[in-house]
Protein backbone atom coordinates (compact mmCIF):
# COMPACT_ATOMS: atom_id res chain seq x y z
CA UNK A 1 0.00 0.00 0.00
CA UNK A 2 1.33 3.35 -0.60
CA UNK A 3 -0.27 6.88 0.60
CA UNK A 4 -0.23 8.79 -2.85
CA UNK A 5 -1.18 12.51 -3.16
CA UNK A 6 -2.51 13.73 -6.27
CA UNK A 7 -2.62 17.38 -7.86
CA UNK A 8 -5.21 19.30 -9.57
CA UNK A 9 -5.17 22.61 -10.70
CA UNK A 10 -8.70 22.79 -10.79
CA UNK A 11 -11.65 21.46 -8.59
CA UNK A 12 -12.47 18.10 -9.97
CA UNK A 13 -16.26 18.93 -9.01
CA UNK A 14 -17.01 22.68 -9.41
CA UNK A 15 -20.30 23.83 -8.43
CA UNK A 16 -21.53 20.38 -9.36
CA UNK A 17 -19.69 20.53 -12.54
CA UNK A 18 -16.33 18.37 -13.74
CA UNK A 19 -14.50 17.59 -17.04
CA UNK A 20 -12.42 15.18 -19.08
CA UNK A 21 -8.61 16.04 -16.71
CA UNK A 22 -11.08 15.81 -13.68
CA UNK A 23 -12.87 13.02 -14.12
CA UNK A 24 -9.92 11.00 -15.09
CA UNK A 25 -8.30 11.53 -12.01
CA UNK A 26 -11.10 10.90 -9.82
CA UNK A 27 -11.54 7.71 -11.51
CA UNK A 28 -7.81 6.57 -11.24
CA UNK A 29 -8.48 7.79 -7.46
CA UNK A 30 -11.12 5.42 -6.83
CA UNK A 31 -9.63 2.54 -8.58
CA UNK A 32 -6.42 3.10 -6.45
CA UNK A 33 -8.49 3.41 -3.42
CA UNK A 34 -10.11 -0.36 -4.84
CA UNK A 35 -6.51 -1.73 -5.46
CA UNK A 36 -5.53 -0.69 -1.09
CA UNK A 37 -3.86 2.39 -1.62
CA UNK A 38 -4.70 5.72 0.10
CA UNK A 39 -5.47 8.70 -1.70
CA UNK A 40 -5.27 11.97 -1.17
CA UNK A 41 -6.04 14.95 -3.55
CA UNK A 42 -4.63 18.82 -3.12
CA UNK A 43 -6.89 21.06 -5.18
CA UNK A 44 -6.20 24.46 -6.01
CA UNK A 45 -9.03 26.84 -4.80
CA UNK A 46 -9.92 24.29 -2.27
CA UNK A 47 -11.25 25.82 0.97
CA UNK A 48 -12.56 23.18 3.20
CA UNK A 49 -11.09 19.73 3.80
CA UNK A 50 -14.00 16.97 2.88
CA UNK A 51 -13.64 13.15 2.39
CA UNK A 52 -15.15 11.45 -0.70
CA UNK A 53 -15.45 7.79 -1.24
CA UNK A 54 -12.73 7.36 1.13
CA UNK A 55 -10.44 9.83 -0.90
CA UNK A 56 -9.35 12.91 1.11
CA UNK A 57 -9.60 16.46 -0.87
CA UNK A 58 -7.60 19.28 0.73
CA UNK A 59 -6.05 22.74 -0.40
CA UNK A 60 -2.87 23.26 -3.12
CA UNK A 61 -1.10 25.53 -0.88
CA UNK A 62 2.73 24.74 -1.92
CA UNK A 63 4.59 25.10 1.51
CA UNK A 64 2.46 23.51 3.80
CA UNK A 65 2.69 20.06 1.95
CA UNK A 66 6.01 20.73 0.94
CA UNK A 67 6.58 20.11 4.55
CA UNK A 68 4.69 17.23 5.06
CA UNK A 69 5.63 15.74 1.55
CA UNK A 70 7.77 12.70 2.87
CA UNK A 71 4.04 11.22 5.05
CA UNK A 72 3.53 10.30 1.43
CA UNK A 73 5.09 7.83 -0.71
CA UNK A 74 4.09 8.66 -4.48
CA UNK A 75 3.04 12.28 -5.71
CA UNK A 76 0.71 12.27 -9.35
CA UNK A 77 0.58 15.22 -11.37
CA UNK A 78 -1.09 16.05 -14.43
CA UNK A 79 0.96 16.92 -18.04
CA UNK A 80 0.51 20.38 -17.47
CA UNK A 81 1.67 20.72 -13.63
CA UNK A 82 5.04 23.35 -14.00
CA UNK A 83 5.79 24.54 -10.77
CA UNK A 84 8.93 24.05 -11.33
CA UNK A 85 10.30 25.51 -8.02
CA UNK A 86 8.11 23.07 -5.94
CA UNK A 87 8.61 20.11 -8.29
CA UNK A 88 12.59 20.29 -7.23
CA UNK A 89 11.71 20.03 -3.90
CA UNK A 90 9.80 16.94 -4.21
CA UNK A 91 12.10 14.26 -2.92
CA UNK A 92 9.61 11.14 -3.19
CA UNK A 93 8.81 9.41 -7.15
CA UNK A 94 6.62 11.50 -9.23
CA UNK A 95 4.38 9.85 -11.68
CA UNK A 96 2.51 12.15 -14.64
CA UNK A 97 -0.45 11.70 -16.74
CA UNK A 98 0.26 12.39 -20.32
CA UNK A 99 -2.95 11.09 -21.60
CA UNK A 100 -3.73 14.77 -23.04
CA UNK A 101 -1.41 15.45 -25.40
CA UNK A 102 -1.36 19.15 -24.50
CA UNK A 103 1.14 20.15 -26.77
CA UNK A 104 -0.45 19.15 -29.50
CA UNK A 105 -3.96 20.84 -28.74
CA UNK A 106 -2.24 24.36 -28.46
CA UNK A 107 -1.29 24.50 -32.00
CA UNK A 108 -4.58 24.88 -32.51
CA UNK A 109 -4.59 27.68 -29.96
CA UNK A 110 -5.28 31.29 -31.29
CA UNK A 111 -1.75 32.16 -32.07
CA UNK A 112 -1.53 35.19 -34.08
CA UNK A 113 1.94 35.35 -36.56
CA UNK A 114 3.69 38.11 -34.09
CA UNK A 115 6.93 37.45 -32.47
CA UNK A 116 4.66 38.51 -28.60
CA UNK A 117 2.90 35.18 -29.57
CA UNK A 118 5.77 33.28 -31.05
CA UNK A 119 7.33 33.88 -27.36
CA UNK A 120 4.38 32.99 -25.57
CA UNK A 121 3.69 29.87 -27.31
CA UNK A 122 7.40 29.19 -26.51
CA UNK A 123 7.48 30.65 -23.23
CA UNK A 124 3.68 29.34 -21.36
CA UNK A 125 3.52 26.25 -23.39
CA UNK A 126 6.79 24.42 -24.98
CA UNK A 127 9.00 25.10 -22.28
CA UNK A 128 6.16 24.98 -19.41
CA UNK A 129 5.11 20.94 -20.85
CA UNK A 130 9.14 20.11 -20.72
CA UNK A 131 8.95 20.70 -16.61
CA UNK A 132 7.07 17.63 -15.87
CA UNK A 133 9.14 15.39 -18.07
CA UNK A 134 12.07 16.19 -16.11
CA UNK A 135 10.55 15.31 -12.67
CA UNK A 136 8.43 12.45 -13.58
CA UNK A 137 9.70 9.33 -12.34
CA UNK A 138 6.82 6.87 -14.11
CA UNK A 139 4.68 8.20 -16.94
CA UNK A 140 1.27 7.16 -18.32
CA UNK A 141 -0.54 7.64 -21.41
CA UNK A 142 -3.91 6.20 -22.89
CA UNK A 143 -2.41 4.57 -25.80
CA UNK A 144 0.51 2.82 -28.11
CA UNK A 145 0.82 6.14 -29.90
CA UNK A 146 0.54 8.36 -27.02
CA UNK A 147 3.62 5.81 -25.40
CA UNK A 148 5.88 6.29 -28.59
CA UNK A 149 5.04 10.12 -28.94
CA UNK A 150 6.26 10.37 -25.38
CA UNK A 151 9.17 8.21 -25.58
CA UNK A 152 10.48 10.65 -28.09
CA UNK A 153 10.01 13.83 -25.87
CA UNK A 154 11.61 11.98 -22.94
CA UNK A 155 14.68 11.16 -25.25
CA UNK A 156 14.64 14.66 -26.22
CA UNK A 157 14.98 15.74 -22.89
CA UNK A 158 17.89 13.26 -21.91
CA UNK A 159 15.03 10.80 -19.82
CA UNK A 160 16.22 7.96 -21.74
CA UNK A 161 19.38 7.35 -21.60
CA UNK A 162 22.18 4.64 -20.95
CA UNK A 163 21.86 4.48 -17.12
CA UNK A 164 17.84 3.84 -17.19
CA UNK A 165 17.73 1.64 -20.55
CA UNK A 166 16.10 -1.15 -18.26
CA UNK A 167 13.65 1.14 -16.74
CA UNK A 168 10.14 1.01 -18.04
CA UNK A 169 9.14 4.89 -18.29
CA UNK A 170 5.92 4.90 -19.91
CA UNK A 171 2.76 2.99 -19.24
CA UNK A 172 -0.48 2.78 -20.73
CA UNK A 173 -3.54 3.61 -18.99
CA UNK A 174 -6.23 4.50 -21.10
CA UNK A 175 -9.69 6.32 -20.39
CA UNK A 176 -11.48 3.75 -18.74
CA UNK A 177 -15.06 3.22 -18.28
CA UNK A 178 -16.94 3.51 -14.52
CA UNK A 179 -18.20 0.12 -13.13
CA UNK A 180 -22.17 -0.67 -13.07
CA UNK A 181 -24.65 1.53 -15.61
CA UNK A 182 -26.02 4.69 -16.00
CA UNK A 183 -29.03 5.04 -13.66
CA UNK A 184 -30.39 8.21 -13.59
CA UNK A 185 -33.89 9.07 -14.45
CA UNK A 186 -34.18 12.86 -14.29
CA UNK A 187 -35.60 14.56 -17.02
CA UNK A 188 -32.83 17.06 -18.66
CA UNK A 189 -33.23 16.91 -22.30
CA UNK A 190 -36.80 15.33 -22.62
CA UNK A 191 -37.98 19.09 -20.82
CA UNK A 192 -37.22 20.79 -24.61
CA UNK A 193 -37.07 17.24 -26.78
CA UNK A 194 -40.47 15.84 -27.50
CA UNK A 195 -40.97 11.92 -25.93
CA UNK A 196 -41.43 10.59 -29.68
CA UNK A 197 -38.17 11.76 -31.26
CA UNK A 198 -34.65 9.99 -31.09
CA UNK A 199 -31.78 11.56 -29.78
CA UNK A 200 -28.37 11.70 -30.77
CA UNK A 201 -25.95 13.00 -28.73
CA UNK A 202 -23.32 15.16 -28.59
CA UNK A 203 -21.70 15.83 -25.49
CA UNK A 204 -18.63 18.34 -25.23
CA UNK A 205 -17.23 21.17 -25.82
CA UNK A 206 -17.08 22.34 -29.65
CA UNK A 207 -12.98 22.73 -29.49
CA UNK A 208 -11.22 24.07 -32.11
CA UNK A 209 -9.82 20.87 -32.82
CA UNK A 210 -13.02 19.14 -33.07
CA UNK A 211 -15.22 19.58 -35.89
CA UNK A 212 -19.34 20.52 -34.92
CA UNK A 213 -20.18 21.41 -38.31
CA UNK A 214 -19.64 17.93 -40.04
CA UNK A 215 -21.96 17.10 -37.50
CA UNK A 216 -24.55 20.14 -38.23
CA UNK A 217 -24.36 18.56 -41.73
CA UNK A 218 -24.95 15.28 -41.15
CA UNK A 219 -27.75 15.90 -38.98
CA UNK A 220 -29.06 18.38 -41.78
CA UNK A 221 -29.03 15.68 -44.45
CA UNK A 222 -31.47 13.41 -42.12
CA UNK A 223 -33.29 16.09 -41.05
CA UNK A 224 -34.15 16.25 -45.36
CA UNK A 225 -34.98 12.76 -45.25
CA UNK A 226 -36.58 11.89 -41.45
CA UNK A 227 -37.86 13.62 -38.76
CA UNK A 228 -37.17 10.79 -36.34
CA UNK A 229 -34.20 11.95 -35.37
CA UNK A 230 -33.13 15.17 -33.30
CA UNK A 231 -29.31 16.65 -32.52
CA UNK A 232 -28.53 17.40 -28.37
CA UNK A 233 -25.93 19.09 -28.35
CA UNK A 234 -24.87 19.25 -24.54
CA UNK A 235 -21.79 21.61 -23.33
CA UNK A 236 -20.86 22.97 -26.55
CA UNK A 237 -19.87 25.95 -24.26
CA UNK A 238 -17.31 25.22 -21.58
CA UNK A 239 -16.79 26.83 -18.20
CA UNK A 240 -13.47 25.59 -17.55
CA UNK A 241 -11.63 26.84 -20.93
CA UNK A 242 -10.97 29.79 -22.46
CA UNK A 243 -13.93 31.26 -24.80
CA UNK A 244 -11.46 31.34 -27.60
CA UNK A 245 -11.17 27.89 -27.62
CA UNK A 246 -14.68 26.99 -28.75
CA UNK A 247 -16.03 30.49 -29.60
CA UNK A 248 -15.43 30.12 -33.44
CA UNK A 249 -16.89 26.54 -34.05
CA UNK A 250 -19.73 27.39 -31.79
CA UNK A 251 -20.68 30.72 -33.94
CA UNK A 252 -20.36 28.84 -36.92
CA UNK A 253 -22.42 25.77 -35.77
CA UNK A 254 -25.10 28.62 -34.39
CA UNK A 255 -25.10 30.09 -37.56
CA UNK A 256 -25.75 27.32 -39.83
CA UNK A 257 -28.71 25.30 -37.94
CA UNK A 258 -30.10 28.86 -37.72
CA UNK A 259 -30.17 29.24 -41.13
CA UNK A 260 -31.40 26.24 -41.84
CA UNK A 261 -34.09 26.46 -39.48
CA UNK A 262 -32.96 23.47 -37.22
CA UNK A 263 -33.10 25.11 -34.02
CA UNK A 264 -35.26 23.67 -31.97
CA UNK A 265 -36.72 21.70 -34.24
CA UNK A 266 -33.87 18.70 -35.58
CA UNK A 267 -31.27 20.42 -33.12
CA UNK A 268 -31.55 21.41 -29.07
CA UNK A 269 -28.65 23.41 -27.54
CA UNK A 270 -28.16 22.68 -23.37
CA UNK A 271 -25.83 24.23 -21.13
CA UNK A 272 -23.07 22.36 -19.53
CA UNK A 273 -24.02 19.94 -17.68
CA UNK A 274 -23.80 18.97 -14.00
CA UNK A 275 -21.69 15.46 -13.57
CA UNK A 276 -24.55 14.00 -11.48
CA UNK A 277 -27.07 14.58 -14.35
CA UNK A 278 -24.64 13.21 -17.07
CA UNK A 279 -26.27 9.62 -16.43
CA UNK A 280 -29.94 10.69 -17.09
CA UNK A 281 -28.49 12.40 -20.11
CA UNK A 282 -26.98 9.08 -21.37
CA UNK A 283 -30.65 7.11 -20.86
CA UNK A 284 -32.70 10.10 -22.62
CA UNK A 285 -30.36 9.18 -25.74
CA UNK A 286 -30.42 6.68 -28.46
CA UNK A 287 -26.77 7.27 -30.34
CA UNK A 288 -23.92 9.54 -29.39
CA UNK A 289 -21.65 11.37 -32.03
CA UNK A 290 -18.22 12.69 -32.23
CA UNK A 291 -16.90 14.19 -35.51
CA UNK A 292 -13.09 15.63 -36.15
CA UNK A 293 -10.67 16.55 -38.68
CA UNK A 294 -8.84 13.29 -39.75
CA UNK A 295 -5.32 13.65 -41.07
CA UNK A 296 -4.04 16.14 -37.78
CA UNK A 297 -1.74 15.22 -34.90
CA UNK A 298 -3.96 16.35 -31.99
CA UNK A 299 -6.98 13.29 -33.93
CA UNK A 300 -3.77 10.74 -34.39
CA UNK A 301 -2.51 11.38 -30.68
CA UNK A 302 -5.87 11.65 -28.36
CA UNK A 303 -8.25 9.40 -27.11
CA UNK A 304 -11.60 10.39 -27.45
CA UNK A 305 -12.50 10.15 -23.40
CA UNK A 306 -16.69 11.66 -24.24
CA UNK A 307 -16.81 9.00 -26.86
CA UNK A 308 -15.66 6.01 -24.08
CA UNK A 309 -17.57 7.44 -21.77
CA UNK A 310 -20.85 7.56 -23.63
CA UNK A 311 -20.07 3.44 -23.94
CA UNK A 312 -20.11 3.44 -20.39
CA UNK A 313 -23.77 5.41 -21.29
CA UNK A 314 -24.65 1.82 -23.33
CA UNK A 315 -24.83 4.20 -26.60
CA UNK A 316 -23.63 3.58 -30.02
CA UNK A 317 -21.88 6.17 -31.60
CA UNK A 318 -21.00 7.60 -34.48
CA UNK A 319 -17.23 8.74 -34.98
CA UNK A 320 -15.06 10.65 -37.68
CA UNK A 321 -12.33 7.82 -37.70
CA UNK A 322 -8.21 7.92 -37.31
CA UNK A 323 -8.21 8.19 -33.46
CA UNK A 324 -7.34 4.71 -31.17
CA UNK A 325 -11.26 5.21 -29.74
CA UNK A 326 -12.11 4.93 -33.48
CA UNK A 327 -9.95 1.72 -33.95
CA UNK A 328 -11.54 0.59 -31.12
CA UNK A 329 -15.19 0.91 -32.17
CA UNK A 330 -14.58 -1.21 -35.15
CA UNK A 331 -13.00 -3.66 -33.20
CA UNK A 332 -15.66 -4.21 -30.36
CA UNK A 333 -18.58 -3.39 -33.38
CA UNK A 334 -19.97 -0.87 -30.88
CA UNK A 335 -20.63 2.26 -33.42
CA UNK A 336 -20.70 4.08 -36.92
CA UNK A 337 -16.99 5.06 -37.78
CA UNK A 338 -17.55 7.23 -41.10
CA UNK A 339 -13.77 7.41 -42.06
CA UNK A 340 -14.35 9.77 -44.36
CA UNK A 341 -18.24 9.33 -46.07
CA UNK A 342 -20.07 12.35 -46.87
CA UNK A 343 -22.84 13.90 -44.93
CA UNK A 344 -25.19 12.60 -46.97
CA UNK A 345 -23.71 9.19 -47.15
CA UNK A 346 -23.33 9.26 -43.07
CA UNK A 347 -27.06 10.17 -42.71
CA UNK A 348 -28.10 7.04 -45.22
CA UNK A 349 -26.22 4.91 -42.28
CA UNK A 350 -27.57 6.15 -39.75
CA UNK A 351 -31.22 6.06 -41.09
CA UNK A 352 -30.75 2.63 -42.16
CA UNK A 353 -29.62 1.49 -38.59
CA UNK A 354 -32.15 -0.66 -37.48
CA UNK A 355 -33.41 -1.58 -33.87
CA UNK A 356 -31.42 -4.84 -33.90
CA UNK A 357 -28.50 -3.25 -35.12
CA UNK A 358 -28.17 -0.79 -32.61
CA UNK A 359 -29.34 -4.00 -30.13
CA UNK A 360 -26.23 -5.57 -31.19
CA UNK A 361 -23.90 -2.58 -31.19
CA UNK A 362 -25.25 -2.40 -27.41
CA UNK A 363 -24.45 -6.25 -26.68
CA UNK A 364 -20.78 -5.42 -27.88
CA UNK A 365 -20.60 -2.24 -26.17
CA UNK A 366 -20.94 -4.39 -22.94
CA UNK A 367 -18.01 -6.36 -24.10
CA UNK A 368 -16.23 -2.82 -24.39
CA UNK A 369 -17.09 -1.91 -20.66
CA UNK A 370 -15.93 -5.09 -19.12
CA UNK A 371 -12.59 -5.01 -20.94
CA UNK A 372 -11.99 -1.15 -20.24
CA UNK A 373 -12.96 -0.89 -16.38
CA UNK A 374 -11.19 1.44 -14.21
CA UNK A 375 -10.21 -1.34 -12.50
CA UNK A 376 -8.89 -3.26 -15.21
CA UNK A 377 -6.64 -0.52 -16.84
CA UNK A 378 -5.14 0.91 -13.96
CA UNK A 379 -2.68 -2.19 -13.41
CA UNK A 380 0.29 -0.38 -14.38
CA UNK A 381 -0.06 2.71 -12.20
CA UNK A 382 -1.08 0.04 -9.38
CA UNK A 383 1.97 -1.63 -9.96
CA UNK A 384 4.21 1.37 -9.68
CA UNK A 385 2.54 2.76 -6.76
CA UNK A 386 3.28 -0.74 -5.30
CA UNK A 387 6.76 -0.43 -5.55
CA UNK A 388 7.29 3.01 -6.37
CA UNK A 389 11.30 4.51 -7.07
CA UNK A 390 12.96 7.41 -7.94
CA UNK A 391 14.95 7.49 -11.83
CA UNK A 392 18.38 8.91 -10.47
CA UNK A 393 19.16 9.80 -13.86
CA UNK A 394 16.95 12.69 -14.10
CA UNK A 395 18.89 14.69 -11.83
CA UNK A 396 22.61 13.52 -13.03
CA UNK A 397 21.30 15.20 -16.53
CA UNK A 398 20.48 18.06 -14.67
CA UNK A 399 18.13 18.82 -17.95
CA UNK A 400 15.91 21.52 -16.20
CA UNK A 401 19.12 23.80 -15.28
CA UNK A 402 20.05 23.52 -19.19
CA UNK A 403 16.90 24.80 -19.77
CA UNK A 404 16.78 27.42 -16.78
CA UNK A 405 20.05 28.85 -18.73
CA UNK A 406 18.43 28.63 -22.15
CA UNK A 407 15.41 30.57 -20.89
CA UNK A 408 17.98 33.25 -19.26
CA UNK A 409 19.88 33.21 -22.76
CA UNK A 410 16.49 33.56 -24.62
CA UNK A 411 15.36 36.37 -22.25
CA UNK A 412 18.43 37.84 -22.95
CA UNK A 413 18.23 37.64 -25.89
CA UNK A 414 14.96 38.94 -26.34
CA UNK A 415 16.09 42.34 -24.41
CA UNK A 416 18.98 42.73 -27.08
CA UNK A 417 16.18 41.89 -29.61
CA UNK A 418 13.67 44.30 -27.69
CA UNK A 419 16.45 47.13 -27.63
CA UNK A 420 17.90 46.38 -31.18
CA UNK A 421 14.29 46.90 -32.69
CA UNK A 422 14.17 50.01 -30.66
CA UNK A 423 17.22 50.98 -32.31
CA UNK A 424 16.15 50.06 -35.39
CA UNK A 425 12.55 51.58 -35.25
CA UNK A 426 14.76 55.11 -34.72
CA UNK A 427 17.14 54.30 -37.25
CA UNK A 428 13.99 54.05 -39.41
CA UNK A 429 12.30 56.61 -38.97
CA UNK A 430 15.68 58.69 -39.10
CA UNK A 431 15.99 57.39 -42.69
CA UNK A 432 12.16 58.30 -43.41
CA UNK A 433 13.02 61.54 -41.83
CA UNK A 434 16.35 61.78 -44.49
CA UNK A 435 14.25 60.11 -47.07
CA UNK A 436 11.83 63.00 -47.15
CA UNK A 437 14.92 65.80 -46.68
CA UNK A 438 16.36 63.82 -49.89
CA UNK A 439 12.71 63.97 -52.08
CA UNK A 440 12.73 67.78 -51.05
CA UNK A 441 16.87 68.27 -52.28
CA UNK A 442 15.27 66.60 -55.25
CA UNK A 443 12.65 68.77 -55.81
CA UNK A 444 14.59 71.74 -55.44
CA UNK A 445 17.42 70.63 -57.74
CA UNK A 446 14.29 69.84 -60.15
CA UNK A 447 13.41 73.23 -59.86
CA UNK A 448 17.07 74.66 -60.08
CA UNK A 449 17.80 72.74 -62.97
CA UNK A 450 14.40 74.33 -64.82
CA UNK A 451 15.45 77.51 -63.64
CA UNK A 452 19.16 76.90 -65.15
CA UNK A 453 16.96 75.71 -68.65
CA UNK A 454 15.17 79.28 -68.61
CA UNK A 455 18.76 80.91 -67.55
CA UNK A 456 20.06 79.21 -70.57
CA UNK A 457 17.46 80.01 -73.08
CA UNK A 458 17.87 83.99 -71.87
CA UNK A 459 21.60 83.49 -72.14
CA UNK A 460 21.25 81.91 -76.05
CA UNK A 461 18.78 85.04 -76.61
CA UNK A 462 21.63 87.70 -74.92
CA UNK A 463 24.50 86.01 -76.57
CA UNK A 464 22.22 86.70 -79.97
CA UNK A 465 21.86 90.37 -78.86
CA UNK A 466 25.20 90.42 -77.84
CA UNK A 467 25.98 89.12 -81.47
CA UNK A 468 24.05 92.09 -83.46
CA UNK A 469 25.05 94.20 -80.68
CA UNK A 470 28.91 93.63 -81.95
CA UNK A 471 27.37 93.82 -85.48
CA UNK A 472 26.25 97.23 -85.08
CA UNK A 473 29.52 98.01 -83.20
CA UNK A 474 31.80 96.95 -85.97
CA UNK A 475 29.79 98.90 -88.26
CA UNK A 476 29.83 102.29 -85.85
CA UNK A 477 33.25 101.50 -86.00
CA UNK A 478 33.88 101.05 -89.53
CA UNK A 479 31.60 104.32 -89.92
CA UNK A 480 33.68 106.27 -87.72
CA UNK A 481 36.70 105.05 -89.45
CA UNK A 482 35.36 106.18 -92.74
CA UNK A 483 34.23 109.68 -91.01
CA UNK A 484 37.41 109.67 -89.79
CA UNK A 485 39.08 109.29 -93.24
CA UNK A 486 36.50 111.93 -94.39
CA UNK A 487 37.77 114.21 -91.36
CA UNK A 488 41.37 113.73 -92.99
CA UNK A 489 40.57 114.71 -95.98
CA UNK A 490 38.72 117.47 -95.23
CA UNK A 491 40.83 118.93 -93.47
CA UNK A 492 43.59 118.47 -95.86
CA UNK A 493 41.14 120.35 -97.77
CA UNK A 494 40.15 123.04 -95.39
CA UNK A 495 44.61 123.57 -94.95
CA UNK A 496 44.67 123.76 -98.55
CA UNK A 497 41.81 126.04 -98.61
CA UNK A 498 43.22 128.09 -96.36
CA UNK A 499 46.47 128.27 -97.86
CA UNK A 500 44.55 129.71 -100.74
CA UNK A 501 43.13 132.02 -98.64
CA UNK A 502 45.97 133.28 -96.95
CA UNK A 503 47.45 133.33 -100.46
CA UNK A 504 44.80 135.92 -101.55
CA UNK A 505 44.93 137.79 -98.55
CA UNK A 506 47.71 138.49 -99.11
CA UNK A 507 47.57 139.25 -102.55
CA UNK A 508 44.31 141.30 -101.53
CA UNK A 509 46.80 143.13 -98.92
CA UNK A 510 49.44 143.89 -101.79
CA UNK A 511 46.37 145.17 -104.39
CA UNK A 512 45.29 147.32 -101.45
CA UNK A 513 48.79 149.14 -101.15
CA UNK A 514 49.48 148.90 -104.91
CA UNK A 515 48.50 152.17 -107.06
CA UNK A 516 46.05 150.47 -108.99
CA UNK A 517 43.90 149.46 -106.16
CA UNK A 518 41.93 152.82 -106.40
CA UNK A 519 41.33 152.42 -109.96
CA UNK A 520 39.95 148.67 -108.86
CA UNK A 521 37.93 150.29 -106.27
CA UNK A 522 36.24 152.95 -108.71
CA UNK A 523 35.79 150.36 -111.47
CA UNK A 524 34.02 147.86 -108.97
CA UNK A 525 31.86 151.21 -107.83
CA UNK A 526 31.04 151.67 -111.32
CA UNK A 527 30.20 148.16 -112.14
CA UNK A 528 27.63 147.81 -109.62
CA UNK A 529 25.59 151.16 -110.97
CA UNK A 530 23.09 150.89 -114.15
CA UNK A 531 26.26 152.21 -116.73
CA UNK A 532 28.30 149.80 -115.54
CA UNK A 533 26.65 146.56 -116.00
CA UNK A 534 25.42 147.82 -119.25
CA UNK A 535 29.20 148.60 -120.25
CA UNK A 536 29.65 145.21 -119.09
CA UNK A 537 27.14 143.83 -121.63
CA UNK A 538 28.59 145.82 -124.12
CA UNK A 539 32.19 144.32 -123.40
CA UNK A 540 31.21 140.92 -123.33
Amino acid sequence: MSKIIMFSHKKVFSDGKTFGPSIRLWELAKALTKKGHKVTIAEKDRGKELTRENIRFISYIPAQILKGIRKYDVAFIQIWFDDHEFLSRVKIPIVVDVYAPYLLEHIHYDYKKTQSDFWRFTDDIFLSTLIPFQYGDYFICASERQRRYYLGMLAAVGRVNPYNRKRNLVGIVPFGVKSGKPLGKKKILRKAIPGDKKIILWMSTFFNWLDPMQTARIMHEISKKSDKYVLAVVGAQSPFVYKKLYEDNYNKFYRFVKDKKMLNKSVFLFDYADYEDIDSIYNESDLFIATYPQGILETELSYRTRVSEAMYGRLPVIVSGGDTVAELVKRYQTGVVIDGKTPEETASVVLKLSEKDKAAMKKNIEKFVSDNAWDKLVGPLDNFCWKPSVDKTKTEFRHSQLLDSRREVFMSLRDERDRKEGSIKKLEEEIEKRDKHILNLQEEIESRKMKASDLKEKQHELEKILIERDAEINGLITSWETLKAEKNSTEKELKAFKQKVDFLEKRLGELRNSVTYPLFKLTYSIGKTKFGKTLQKLLK
